[in-house]
């Protein structure tokens, strides 16, 4: 008897587990959503992303939202969200400090205060390493990282 239990507790687990991986992939109609919200992001002020970026909270691994990565150097900003079934939004932005900057406009530290200049120049969504989509400005160094 222990042995059917056993028999049916693993074929109770695979079934779950195979659900839940189910769950997880994203559908081609999840695809075309997740590239609508790309096709928004060019021009869209960094100063309200979270606005633009929560719309993809249905197609999260986890709180990525909450944990962005993002990276600057100079003038120019990058991005990634992790989705699930290992997808990727990737995206670029610039920084230009406006003319009446506090601290002048050499500046390039981005200042709350005046985010409203920033805009988001790139996007792109990859997807078991490989670009499904772009759009705008970004660099092929910046694809390139985040292929497997």
């Amino acid at each position: 008897m222990s042995q059917r239990y056993i028999f049916a507790l693993l074929l109770s687990a695979a079934a779950i587990h195979a659900a839940d991986a189910k769950d997880q992939a994203l559908s081609p109609a999840d695809i075309a959503k997740i590239e609508r919200i790309c096709r928004q992001a060019i021009g869209h002020p960094v100063a309200t992303e979270h606005n633009l970026w929560s719309q993809l909270k249905p197609f999260l691994r986890k709180a990525e939202l909450d944990h962005l990565i993002v990276d600057r150097s100079s003038q120019h900003c990058s991005g990634s969200i992790r989705l699930r079934d290992d997808a990727e939004v990737l995206y670029t932005s610039v920084h230009v400090p406006p003319e009446h900057s506090k601290v002048g406009p050499g500046d390039l530290t981005p200042d709350i205060e005046y985010k409203g200049n920033n805009r988001f120049v790139g996007v792109g969504l990859l997807r078991y390493g490989k670009v499904i989509f772009t759009r705008g400005d970004l660099p092929e160094w910046f694809l390139d990282q985040h292929k497997h």
